[in-house]
């Protein structure tokens, strides 16, 4: 965020409320977390998974579709 430029004003009296922040930065650390992990998979397929309850693509997604599935 650069001070000359003519959106800094703006930015700066931007009203955010905290549980979006905090949101964010979950998101934000989590991310880094996968990312020194090293961790590679299709995360557009897991997401599928939580968002429209698409079918498991990794073993443990099967396997947690299976524990809820006997509760």
């Amino acid at each position: 965020s650069d001070p000359r430029s003519k959106h800094f004003k703006a930015m700066r009296h931007q009203d955010i409320v905290p549980e979006h922040i905090f949101g964010r930065r979950l998101e934000l650390l989590t991310l880094a977390v996968l990312g020194q992990l090293g961790a590679e998979a299709n995360w557009y397929r897991i997401a599928r998974e939580w968002i429209y309850g698409d079918e498991p693509v990794t073993e443990l997604g099967r396997q947690e579709a299976e524990f809820y599935a006997g509760r």
